[in-house]
């Protein structure tokens, strides 16, 4: 049996609310897993995922009329609600308050990289949040710098440069953190 398109089911759930339950059962663990990632946070990344479904019923027309991949979309607005939660976050807590968080959050949380190194961990949540982003999405989730840049809607030049300059800041953050010049 032939699987339906993810252009014909959200073209369906216009007419029928309910087959939109297919795209979500396709990408839920996906988003989640890709939320998780960037905000660290289990009640946090399940919020983001759900605000993005939402965000998705509610544009699916204009998802359809832009014709782009659906998956593609939905981690462009994945990306975009973690970028919003993150200046919400900025405004309401002081870095220190912010920093403690995080601290617990790694915790009592699972860790989100599998078995990387707590330094290599510590140095890419320092990172500044545009290339926090990237580094995870390129290294962690194995998105290529074309993928990451249609989800940021950046150019591939932006995000390759972005990615060399978060490469050079963690070098010199681990060499710093085992007492080597950077």
């Amino acid at each position: 049996m032939k699987e339906i398109s993810d252009k014909e089911v959200l073209k369906e759930s216009l007419n029928h609310p309910e087959a939109f339950s297919i795209i979500y059962e396709r990408y839920h663990d996906k988003i989640f897993s890709h939320v998780y990632k960037l905000v660290q946070s289990v009640e946090v990344a399940k919020d983001v995922t759900e605000e993005t479904f939402l965000k998705m019923i509610k544009y699916r027309k204009t998802i359809l009329k832009s014709g782009a991949p659906l998956d593609r979309y939905i981690y462009r607005m994945s990306t975009n609600k973690v970028f919003d939660y993150f200046r919400k976050e900025k405004r309401q807590r002081k870095v220190e308050e912010k920093l403690n968080i995080r601290e617990s959050i790694r915790e009592y949380s699972p860790n989100p990289y599998g078995t990387y190194d707590e330094e290599l961990i510590e140095a890419i949540n320092n990172l500044p949040e545009i290339k926090r982003i990237i580094v995870i999405m390129y290294y962690f989730e194995e998105k290529n710098i074309e993928e990451i840049a249609l989800i940021l809607n950046k150019g591939k030049s932006t995000i390759s440069e972005v990615l060399k300059e978060a490469r050079k800041d963690l070098y010199k953050a681990l060499r710093k953190k085992f007492g080597e010049k950077a």
